[in-house]
């Protein structure tokens, strides 16, 4: 089973951890932080783990997209900070 094919969308736990990656790779990208995205990743509700940084990124992808999806057809779990 893939990363991606483990992460539900309407699941507020896996919601939350996808929220949390982001603002670490914002941390990364904006402040020059240095962190183990490979921990914070591995740390997700659905026991799916990458070994190697780069398998992210492929990772990432299919995320985002599965996770767009579903905010597109109203079912995802979208946190009440990103609700107007």
């Amino acid at each position: 089973m893939s990363f991606a094919s483990k992460f539900d969308p309407t699941n507020k736990d896996h919601v939350l951890w996808l929220q949390k990656v982001d603002d670490a790779m914002v941390e990364i990208m904006a402040n020059n932080k240095k962190m183990d995205m490979v921990q914070v990743v591995n740390d997700n509700p659905f026991k799916a783990k990458i070994k190697n940084p780069l398998d992210w990124a492929d990772a990432h992808f299919q995320l985002a997209l599965k996770y767009s999806q579903a905010v597109l057809r109203g079912t995802a779990f979208i946190p009440e900070s990103f609700v107007k």
